[in-house]
């Protein structure tokens, strides 16, 4: 019965028709049997033996117990439930409208008091990319991805290690406009996948992460950094590294500095240092100077000298690198009278 212990003493179950190795290889006995049927929608099914007296085994069949039917999750203790390691758990994706048997054996020839428990716990809304969540700039959606099912995800990122525990966002981003996605403050490694194609068909990510983040925390926490080609939707799959779980933070397109356009320039005053953070500055709007093809995150100042004379202008200290340009006229038609690269 969903979230109900059932306490079985196994010092006296036979082997009979059950296999003599788990999955592992290793020998089993003394195994009874349970079976649990999950509603009509899919489900998170964790099991686990936490609180037996023994080191136990857990095997799991659909279609039928043992030889009748086929082996589909299988655990020799590590359990993640954070009991004793030698008490055999598992959480995993199960299918609606199923009936899983369960053989639990103990490790060699023990036996004792054997405590489980089955939970079918539905999974969080935005388990799947149909039902994604809509981000909003600069507010963190917080989720615990723990009974995150992997039903419709794929089984491996983009760099070929497996994921899990998935649950799905949406953001509709502008031509031109710096994309920027962290989870920073997480509990726990993640992943980030975004695809540009609907949801019954992913494809490719156009963009992930995993290690990695250009936002300055711990780098198992995953981010990414880029320029949206044109005015486009990008679903974002958010998945553990391996089989991690826990408390997700997700937050996109911070809002940019207040110089992020050239309406908003900050007014200069000679001698003075201006600091600005331009992680989420973006290039909307902005023109392309002569000397720097790839300029991006450009962030606007305005300078107008009161005798006329050279003028000098340095980003020196600055902690990236950089460019600059020089323009007059108006923002909405600006002609370039200088431009510097590394000079």
């Amino acid at each position: 019965t969903n979230g109900v212990t059932a306490v079985t003493n196994t010092f006296d179950a036979t082997e009979f028709g059950e296999p003599a190795v788990d999955c592992t290889g290793y020998s089993i006995s003394h195994g009874v049997w349970y079976q649990v049927t999950t509603p009509t929608n899919n489900v998170r099914l964790d099991i686990s033996t936490c609180g037996s007296s023994y080191s136990t085994s857990l095997l799991v069949y659909t279609g039928g117990c043992g030889a009748a039917g086929t082996l589909v999750q299988c655990s020799r203790g590590n359990t993640p439930f954070n009991c004793s390691s030698s008490l055999a758990g598992l959480s995993f994706s199960a299918t609606s409208n199923t009936t899983y048997y369960i053989l639990a054996a103990s490790q060699y020839p023990s036996s004792g008091t054997l405590n489980i428990v089955a939970n079918l716990v539905t999974p969080p809304f935005n388990d799947t990319c149909a039902n994604a969540t809509i981000l909003t700039n600069g507010v963190t959606a917080v989720t615990n991805t723990f009974d995150a099912t992997e039903f419709g995800d794929p089984a491996l990122d983009c760099t070929g290690n497996t994921i899990g525990h998935g649950v799905w966002y949406s953001l509709t981003a502008f031509s031109g406009q710096q994309v920027t996605i962290n989870t920073c403050g997480s509990s726990y490694r993640t992943v980030l996948q975004v695809y540009t194609n609907a949801c019954g068909a992913p494809g490719s990510p156009v963009q992930c992460a995993r290690n990695s983040n250009p936002f300055g925390c711990s780098s198992s926490f995953s981010g990414l950094s880029f320029i949206a080609p044109t005015n486009t939707t990008y679903n974002i799959l958010v998945a553990g590294q391996f089989s991690d779980a826990g408390t997700l933070n997700i937050v996109a397109n911070v809002p940019p500095p207040t110089n992020d356009v050239c309406s908003g320039a900050v007014v200069m005053t000679n001698g003075v240092t201006y600091s600005t953070n331009t992680t989420y500055a973006t290039s909307i709007g902005d023109p392309v100077p002569s000397c720097s093809p790839s300029f991006g995150r450009g962030v606007w100042y305005r300078y107008t000298p009161s005798v006329s004379g050279q003028v000098g202008v340095t980003t020196c200290g600055s902690s990236f690198q950089t460019a600059l340009a020089v323009y007059t006229g108006t923002c909405d038609s600006p002609t370039e009278v200088a431009c510097s690269q590394n000079n």
